[in-house]
């Protein structure tokens, strides 16, 4: 087998030499020929023929582009594939556009043999195609050649139904200029036949119908009286989809023939008389001398030599006595009346067997009218009254077979109807009736097409092929009925035939099957969703599997640097510089833990529907600003561009300022954590009609097509393997797509793909009105100082007791540190604290239970002394159950202290301002 030849397009001989590896590891054998310039890429071109072009994007002085429009020009049909390594994904596409066959990339050459092989197979499907088409068109040139040559007349035509599906009319599509000569017709093109013979007989309108209908071709002879009695020698035959309706005719004008036949029957009514019959033998009578001549053939029928030794009265003894008067009889009137006899005879041979015979004859007269001769002729019909006689009695029982399928279609139990030729009800059975003609009570005489007027198209086909003498049946078909309802079926048609032998309409057996087909679709259903669920499950399993494992990393960490300098500060054999590093690190990791944890209590209220919100009017300006001084260090660090672009005039909207800052912030972490040094943050923020849009833009990783879909999944990563360069649980969009949804928003994510950055975009409605009220306004700062209250502590958690009562004292405050909820009910009612700091989880009574106990109490004794719960319980059900309990407010661990002190500065003012409204 001759070696495919390839053009290699490639400046560069070591990408030249894998390609060549990879096309013959490949099991691709080729001649590779390389250039490197446009010159002799041009000259190759133009002296060589190859089989493929493989060519590199970026060449000296040249381009791919360039090569795939000079080979478009000089070899187009020769594929073309685009081998380079840098070639971004419009650029590709646009070189595909430009007529490339396919690209690959030399990073990924694995795709080269594929390619190649798919171009070169349909580079010979398109070769082939062209041969197809030229030798197409050369075809319908030597037919065009034909049909106008020919001397026969030719006509393609299309038959014209009524609603009835009865012919009425047909037109010329093509014909050819013979047609014109021989039917006289001119610009018959396009017309109907009985535009141009208005009284056309309905005859020709039949029988072409008929070869449309039946799809048989027929070949007959007749005259037309409208075309000045013309008479045509006629071949039709069906042509193209039998749905077109069309037919092709070949006819030759026979006029002149038949007058000839003519002329020639009327001087020869012995060979006419010949004609009629077959296997003929003839014999003669002569008058004078009384003797018959037999000829071979009627010597052999009435069993005797030919030739004239017989009288006419022996020829009489060879009839059967039975028929011998009836015989004598007709003779006797054919010579009366100067006719024709036409007889048939029983002859008995000389041997004893017995033949029978069909007899015509004509008597000669002479001048004085007596007969002076006969002339006759015989013909053997043994055969064919055998066979009229078999057919008899297989006709007497088909008849009493045709009684008894009466009497069975009108009881038996299935749904059978027995039709006519017209489709006319005959018999139906007791199910057909209930089934599809419940409103009738007797359906004979009644058109099938009138009582069944929804019946579907096809059917009609299968009737008329049935009538045709053919046998159908199929295993699932549908029909809608009119009320609406759908039915599946399982049915057979088969022809029965009448007392002549022919087919005298059709029998219809349907079986209601639609059960069944519902229970086999409902099984199918039911396998599709139990893979499906099971789908699910698997996958489910497989992203908590790698969430878990994911989870375990992301908090074990930040465990490792803080128990590790913690150590270290026990030894206090650090310095200054050392320790404050220390505490540094120590209170990041802390926060690190503290914001997964805040993460999975956000996922946690999402996925229980408790996300609740603090609503008010919110400045997108602000929020966004602050948002970004809370990355601005991270962005520093990395040397990250931060660009903004804020239209004037956005307007507010109405929502969460806190959570709306923690979806941009959200967004500005992601996209800080996936870009490389160096890179670009935009952040755009516009008012679209009635909504604000915000647009986060980075140049980092972006997001792989197969992973677009599933970017704001719960749980969801693009990489979770232990090898992944980046950190985190993957939740943040998760929640920043909840969070906006909250709001009434939308967020979308794109990406050009991996390495091509990505792209945010949020949008909220705007308020319909905007409050001159300025909601973000920073709050009055308050001093940070507890002196003159008295906290009550209790945490079962020694090290938590004591920071927190320590971190109290330094902020001023009184406080008392016990250990368990028991005591609390002991001191309480001496101590009459201003403020009950409780944890929640402590033995034999926890925090719950406690503040229950306390809300007992009377006044007097603390029983409404303002409670805080702090917990490391932080769910959002827990929040709820806390307020339930009787705490006033519920913070989670770990608490920032500033945030502890506030809110316990907030709570006493509160309870204060109550006391003295209420007193």
């Amino acid at each position: 087998m001759t070696a495919l030849r390839f053009l290699l397009l490639e400046d560069n001989p070591l990408d030249a030499e894998v390609v060549q590896v990879t096309l013959i590891d490949g099991g691709i054998d080729c001649d590779l020929q390389r250039m490197e310039t446009r010159a002799d890429f041009v000259a190759a071109l133009e002296t060589n023929e190859f089989d493929l072009i493989l060519a590199d994007y970026t060449l000296p002085g040249f381009d791919g582009i360039s090569a795939l429009e000079i080979a478009r020009n000089l070899c187009p049909d020769t594929p073309f594939i685009i081998v380079s390594a840098s070639l971004g994904e419009e650029l590709a596409i646009d070189t595909l556009k430009q007529g490339a066959t396919d690209y690959v990339l030399k990073q990924r050459l694995e795709r080269l043999v594929p390619a190649v092989s798919r171009a070169l197979r349909e580079a010979q499907e398109h070769l082939e195609r062209k041969r197809a088409e030229a030798a197409l068109r050369q075809s319908e040139a030597q037919y065009r050649m034909l049909f106008e040559s020919i001397d026969e007349g030719f006509c393609i035509c299309e038959m014209l139904f009524d609603q009835n599906n009865q012919p009425v009319d047909y037109r010329f599509l093509q014909v050819n200029p013979a047609f014109e000569k021989l039917t006289g017709l001119q610009q018959a093109t396009g017309k109907t036949a009985r535009e141009l013979v208005p009284n056309l007989e309905p005859f020709w309108v039949e029988v072409y119908g008929k070869v449309v209908q039946t799809g048989k071709p027929i070949r007959f002879e007749n005259q037309s009286i409208a075309m000045n009695g013309r008479w045509f020698d006629v071949n039709a035959f069906p042509i193209g989809d039998p749905k077109t309706h069309q037919l092709a005719i070949l006819f030759t004008n026979t006029s002149a023939r038949k007058q000839t036949e003519a002329a020639l029957r009327n001087s020869a009514e012995r060979l006419s008389m010949a004609l009629a019959a077959s296997k003929l033998g003839d014999w003669s009578w002569d008058a004078a001398t009384d003797l018959v001549t037999f000829s071979d053939q009627a010597a052999k029928i009435f069993g005797i030599p030919p030739g004239p030794y017989m009288t006419w009265g022996q020829i009489q003894t060879l009839l059967h006595e039975d028929d011998q008067e009836q015989a004598r009889l007709q003779v006797e009137q054919a010579i009366a009346q100067h006719s024709d006899y036409d007889i048939e005879y029983r002859v008995i041979q000389p041997g004893g067997s017995e033949r029978w015979v069909a007899a015509k004859g004509r008597a000669q007269y002479g001048p004085s009218e007596h007969v002076i001769g006969m002339l006759g002729v015989v013909q053997d019909i043994t055969e064919r009254k055998q066979t009229e006689q078999e057919r008899e009695h297989l006709l007497a029982r088909v008849q009493s077979a045709n009684q008894t399928l009466q009497r069975f279609i009108e009881h038996t139990p299935t749904a059978v109807v027995m039709l006519d030729q017209e489709m006319r009800y005959l018999f139906a059975s007791r199910r057909w009736m209930q089934e599809y003609a419940p409103t009738y009570t007797d359906l004979r005489g009644l058109s099938h097409y009138e009582v069944m007027n929804d019946i579907p198209e096809h059917w009609r086909a299968v009737h008329q092929r049935c009538l045709a003498g053919a046998t159908e049946r199929c295993e699932e078909d549908y029909y809608a009925r009119a009320d609406g309802s759908g039915h599946w079926l399982h049915w057979e048609i088969l022809p029965w035939y009448d007392s002549g032998g022919d087919v005298g309409g059709i029998i219809l057996f349907t079986e209601n099957i639609t059960e069944r087909k519902r229970a086999n679709q409902e099984r199918e259903r039911l396998l599709e969703r139990e893979r499906a669920a099971r789908e699910a499950a698997e996958t489910a399993n497989r992203v908590k599997d790698e969430f878990l494992a994911v989870l375990s990393h992301e908090l074990r960490s930040p465990l490792n640097p803080i128990l590790g300098w913690s150590r270290l500060l026990q030894t206090r054999k650090l310095d200054a510089a050392k320790t404050t590093e220390a505490l540094k690190v120590i209170e990041r990791n802390a926060k690190l833990q503290s914001e997964l944890i805040e993460d999975l209590l956000d996922i946690s209220r999402i996925l229980s529907g408790k996300l609740s919100l603090n609503v008010g009017s919110v400045n997108l300006t602000a929020t966004i600003q602050a948002a970004m001084e809370t990355i601005r260090l991270a962005a520093e660090a990395k040397s990250l561009e931060i660009r903004t672009a804020f239209a004037p005039d956005v307007g507010q909207i109405w929502g969460d300022a806190s959570r709306l800052q923690q979806v941009i912030w959200n967004l500005l972490s992601n996209a800080i954590k996936f870009t490389p040094q160096g890179g670009r943050i935009e952040i755009e923020l516009q008012r679209l009609s009635a909504h604000a849009q915000i647009v986060v833009t980075d140049t980092g990783k972006g997001i792989s097509s197969d992973f677009l879909p599933y970017v704001f999944d719960y749980f969801r990563q693009a990489d979770s393997t232990t090898t992944r360069q980046f950190g985190g649980l993957g939740l943040g969009l998760a929640i920043v797509h909840h969070l906006v949804e909250l709001h009434g928003g939308t967020v979308q994510a794109n990406s050009p793909g991996e390495g091509q950055g990505a792209t945010f975009t949020i949008k909220l409605p705007l308020m319909l009105s905007q409050s001159l009220a300025n909601q973000d306004s920073d709050p009055i700062e308050q001093s940070l100082e507890l002196s003159g209250i008295k906290v009550l502590v209790v945490d079962d958690d020694t090290d938590t007791r004591e920071f927190v009562a320590f971190l109290l004292e330094q902020a001023g405050a009184s406080v008392i540190a016990i250990a368990s909820a028991g005591e609390v009910l002991t001191v309480l009612p001496q101590l009459k604290p201003d403020v009950l700091l409780s944890d929640i989880g402590m033995p034999e009574m926890d925090g719950y239970m406690l503040l229950q106990r306390v809300r007992t109490l009377s006044s007097e004794l603390g029983g409404q002394t303002p409670a805080i719960a702090l917990t490391a319980y932080a769910g959002e059900i827990d929040y709820q159950r806390a307020l339930s309990a009787g705490f006033q407010r519920h913070l989670a661990k770990p608490i920032e202290p500033e945030e502890l002190i506030r809110t316990i500065m907030s709570l006493r003012m509160t309870h204060t301002l109550s006391t003295k409204e209420t007193g």
